[in-house]
């Protein structure tokens, strides 16, 4: 064979100069929103979290939002079509998640929801090559502008998650999904949680962000169930700062913006009982708080017994501190993680005399 006949047969379809274009030929796009501040279309998404993280339920809140045109966390949603790949949940929980976040009354155009789990006739799988460019052609043709894939390790079928070989043509193929308009949410697993409250690092081959504009990491409170941090390890376009960064209470069927003007009773009541529970359970306490600990006290005397009093002992909690010295208690808070069980830690601390005892008599039925 000649090397002319060669070059011609394994030359590739596609032409690198065929494909070229000034700088000035790239467009932004307009300033609009699936959400105000949080999430701009045409974006790929990582949002992870350690199992019982809440990350399906706050990206199933986020779809039914956009779905519905409903604001979420306090900004404004431009309405789209949502399709919802979800390889996890039983039908039983997927009803009553739907029913909890308002999601009944959406219909199919709004939210279309597959749930892989209870196919039995077929193994539906991202990971399969013939599968995959089949789905391709399907999404970018249908009307949802909006695909969340719950989640990778359901759904994709990865075998190693530290081989960053697994998720190239995973990456790849949502990068044609972007390309072609849509805007793609990808559901993962985090490491567990450390001991000091960091937030939680997605989990396998640095490869998987390699292409996302945004990652979104979501931690748990240690001590109340129904609150969250979110913290951003990669915002390439500036596009989820407002989301990041920020607390937030589950309350009622919907995520709830923990800031200053807050005010929602429930949360008050929540972190109150969050603090009480270190409170009782350490009675070895970093010297910056020694004042605060005998404020509390006082306070437990003067107020009144029941819900008006644990909304009292919050805002007196939160005027106790000024930020420098509220910051260094909800990390010192966060490193203890569960004060029930971890009392050791804090005897070795004192130890170390890295802590100073205090010795506080709390009455018996103290809310702290």
């Amino acid at each position: 064979m000649k090397r002319s006949q060669l070059v011609t047969e394994t030359a590739p379809k596609f032409s690198i100069l065929n494909n070229v274009k000034p700088l000035s030929a790239y467009k932004k796009s307009a300033d609009s929103w699936h959400i105000e501040n949080i999430l701009a279309p045409q974006t790929l998404t990582l949002v992870h979290a350690p199992s019982g993280g809440m990350k399906s339920l706050f990206c199933l809140s986020l779809s039914i939002a956009i779905a519905g045109g409903e604001s979420f966390l306090k900004q404004n949603t431009e309405p789209c079509g949502v399709l919802y790949l979800d390889g996890e949940m039983s039908e039983n929980s997927i009803a009553k998640r739907s029913e909890l976040l308002g999601g009944n009354n959406l219909t199919v155009e709004q939210l279309a929801y597959m749930d892989a789990s209870s196919i039995l006739d077929f193994d539906f799988s991202l990971s399969n090559d013939e599968q995959r460019e089949a789905y391709l052609l399907e999404l970018i043709s249908c009307p949802y502008g909006v695909i969340v894939i719950d989640n990778i390790r359901t759904l994709c079928h990865i075998i190693n998650e530290n081989d960053s070989r697994e998720f190239t043509t995973f990456n790849n193929w949502i990068k044609k999904l972007r390309s072609a308009g849509k805007t793609v949410i990808v559901v993962h697993h985090s490491n567990k949680q450390n001991s000091n409250g960091d937030a939680p690092t997605y989990a396998g081959s640095s490869n998987i962000i390699t292409v996302f504009d945004n990652v979104w990491s979501i931690a748990k409170d240690a001590n109340t169930d129904n609150i969250i941090e979110i913290t951003s390890s990669k915002d390439r376009d500036n596009t989820s700062s407002y989301i990041c960064g920020r607390q937030y209470a589950f309350n009622d069927g919907q995520f709830q913006v923990i800031d200053e003007e807050f005010n929602d009773e429930q949360y008050h009541i929540a972190i109150a009982e969050r603090n009480s529970k270190v409170l009782q359970a350490v009675r070895a306490f970093p010297k910056d708080f020694k004042e605060m600990i005998k404020k509390l006290r006082s306070l437990y005397v003067e107020v009144p017994k029941g819900v008006d009093s644990w909304v009292k002992f919050y805002d007196e909690f939160e005027s106790a501190f000024d930020c420098e010295n509220k910051s260094k208690f909800d990390n010192w808070r966060k490193s203890i993680h569960n004060p029930v069980s971890e009392v050791d830690l804090i005897a070795e601390q004192v130890k170390r005399e890295l802590v100073e005892p205090i010795a506080i008599e709390l009455p018996l039925d103290a809310p702290f």
